[in-house]
């Protein structure tokens, strides 16, 4: 096994094999980027805490949009619909056993933002 599997494994099962801007998870004939949290251009670090697993099609499609109406910055610079935010919300809960603040810090959100959201 090679790095690049190597961390991609890591990175899938850190992330719940899950595309970090769609929110959908990969199937094995997907084409996977590694994307920066904070972008390189940005003084983002090649860390396995700044990289995150994107599908391709959505890695090229986001470029570098600007804030768009009806969506939410997850983390640093990834825009989120309101309904993936609710999703995320609700399955990272699960994963951590229904702790909200644990939920919020996971995903980059205030404690106020996830009651919000879950109304």
């Amino acid at each position: 096994m090679n790095y690049r599997q190597i961390l991609t494994e890591a990175l899938m099962q850190r992330d719940g094999n899950r595309c970090w801007l769609c929110g959908k998870p990969f199937a094995v004939q997907d084409a996977v980027h590694f994307d920066h949290a904070v972008a390189k251009s940005n003084g983002g670090p090649d860390t396995f805490a700044n990289l995150q697993l994107v599908h391709a099609f959505c890695n090229i499609s986001a470029g570098r949009k600007p804030h768009q109406k009806g969506y939410r910055v997850l983390k640093a610079g990834i825009f989120v619909s309101s309904d993936d935010m609710r999703l995320r919300i609700r399955e990272t809960l699960v994963q951590t056993g229904g702790d909200k603040g644990k939920t919020a810090a996971l995903l980059g959100i205030s404690l106020r933002t996830l009651y919000r959201r879950l109304e």
